[in-house]
């Protein structure tokens, strides 16, 4: 049929490992009950990670943070909202067109974009030594960029896709599910399974993550 062209894919995959981002974190109790207790906090995420092994943002970030709780029986619902100063984002044009091109070496270090976030789950204690988490995580990303795939008809004898990168603001959400585990001491041992909800955005799949906490 002649208005079906061959089409040409190319897959690339790497892998990097390193020290990321590392967070600085200050919280202060506003409200503390029986029944209801509130919190506020400021992050500062330092640029420790290596931006062209897309460890880290390349640039010093700052979050203002509410945290609110209450506890009903042995279920705590908790609610987290903030918003983070990041910096300028993508730079578009008069004309909304990206000034930039996927081959510039300065891509990854620009600034990221000033967001909203927020979270919304529970925990469970289902032992005295489990816990049992859930989790909707949510970041509204300002200043941003959108991709969009276009062609120029298929009936067209020389069909061709493009690509088009507009300016906008990426909702990007996430489900987590974990439980935590204690293992002595000050210690607890976390394991968590990441979900994508939507398709806004670039994210992974499923992702599974382990890690170790101990309070002070």
């Amino acid at each position: 049929y002649q208005g079906i062209v061959d089409t040409k894919r190319t897959d690339a995959s790497g892998s990097s490992f390193g020290t990321g981002d590392m967070v600085v974190r200050t919280k202060a109790a506003l409200i503390a009950t029986n029944r209801f207790d509130a919190a506020a906090a400021v992050d500062v995420r330092l640029p420790t990670g290596d931006p062209d092994k897309l460890l880290g943002t390349g640039h010093t970030q700052a979050k203002v943070l509410f945290i609110g709780g209450s506890t009903v029986g042995s279920v705590t619902p908790h609610v987290n909202v903030g918003y983070t100063l990041g910096g300028s984002g993508m730079t578009f044009g008069a004309d909304n067109r990206w000034s930039g091109s996927f081959g510039d070496p300065e891509l990854i270090r620009r600034q990221p974009s000033d967001e909203f976030n927020y979270t919304v789950g529970a925990d469970v204690a289902a032992t005295p030594r489990i816990t049992i988490a859930g989790d909707v995580i949510g970041r509204i990303v300002k200043n941003t960029a959108e991709m969009r795939l276009f062609d120029n008809g298929p009936s067209v004898p020389d069909r061709q896709i493009f690509l088009e990168v507009v300016p906008g603001t990426v909702h990007l959400l996430l489900g987590a599910v974990g439980a935590k585990v204690s293992i002595g001491g000050s210690w607890l041992a976390t394991g968590t399974i990441l979900v994508p909800v939507n398709d806004h955005g670039i994210k992974p799949a499923v992702t599974p993550v382990i890690g170790f906490e101990r309070a002070f």
